[in-house]
């Protein structure tokens, strides 16, 4: 429990700031909306410096940029364009905005805190997002919308592979149907299990609002799991020395470890407050050679 607050307060990144006045920025874009698009996002940018220390602004850059990117109009509560001019064919504005700090500083919150979450209790995982049609074929545009979502919720590591996988989302899409299930790539765990069936006469598309439902749905599925103290670990046993009874036996002794079942002559599960890399080093200092790590895999 203590490792568990520890990394909620740990996840408090960002610096209090009173609410910001009018801030006069620079934009130049291809156009003179784009121009003036430039500027405001200047302006948002300027304001997060106030908000947030160099170092968390250089550590998760690209997670703030895509908060910037997505919401950006909602964090200007006005504006005014002071001057515009073309510069070598280069449309500039000059812009006076008022960015609504605690709307903004709140909206980051959020995102470096699920990240700190994610990378905290589950090792930043590495997740496979697999969504095909009743015919097998891949479809992109689904994958793209899980993506999304899970990113939304602080995971980062979205992989090609599944042999490399730390979870798995499988999604099947046929017709008004959505069905889809987030898996341990190691332990086998289903974490989350859904499929939607949407009454076509009730939405204009079915389809995108089924995608965008269940994509939320198991992208908070996924962080709730991410913030459960207990995790689970599956050893696997390479190493011919080792004993699986001893082991559990030994196992049940360390700090954090709830349960251990012994599923087959290799393969230990193991119910742990805490990460696999936590147990890991458990582990080494016991005097276990650790020969491979993964979110949920430990090989001895």
């Amino acid at each position: 429990m203590k490792k568990f607050f520890t990394a909620l307060l740990a996840s408090m990144l960002l610096v209090s700031s009173a609410e910001a006045g009018e801030i006069e920025t620079i934009g130049h874009g291809i156009d003179s909306d784009s121009a003036v698009r430039n500027a405001l996002r200047a302006a948002i940018e300027q304001e997060l410096g106030a908000i947030v220390d160099s170092r968390t602004l250089t550590q998760n850059h690209q997670l703030i940029e895509l908060e910037i990117k997505t919401a950006s109009s909602g964090f200007v509560e006005s504006y005014e364009v002071l001057s515009q001019q073309i510069v070598n064919g280069i449309y500039e504005a000059v812009v006076r905005a008022n960015v609504r700090s605690e709307k903004l500083r709140a909206a980051v919150m959020s995102k470096l805190q699920k990240k700190h979450l994610v990378e905290t209790t589950m090792d930043d995982p590495r997740i496979k997002v697999l969504a095909v049609d009743p015919n097998g074929n891949e479809l992109l545009d689904v994958e793209d919308e899980f993506i999304s979502a899970l990113q939304s919720q602080g995971f980062s590591r979205m992989i090609i592979n599944t042999d490399d996988a730390d979870y798995i989302a499988n999604i099947l899409v046929d017709g008004s149907k959505v069905s889809a299930r987030l898996l341990g790539a190691n332990s086998g765990e289903v974490i989350y299990s859904q499929t939607f069936e949407i009454n076509r006469r009730l939405f204009t598309d079915t389809r995108q609002w089924a995608l965008k439902n269940v994509a939320r749905l198991l992208a908070t599925a996924a962080l709730e799991h991410a913030a459960q103290i207990e995790q689970h670990v599956k050893i696997l046993i390479e190493a011919a020395r080792i004993d699986r009874n001893a082991l559990a036996a030994r196992l049940k002794t360390f700090d954090g470890v709830n349960n251990v079942f012994v599923r087959n002559l290799n393969e230990l599960d193991v119910n742990f407050d805490g990460t696999a890399s936590d147990l890991a080093t458990l582990l080494e200092r016991d005097g276990f050679v650790i020969r491979e790590l993964s979110s949920e895999l430990i090989k001895i």
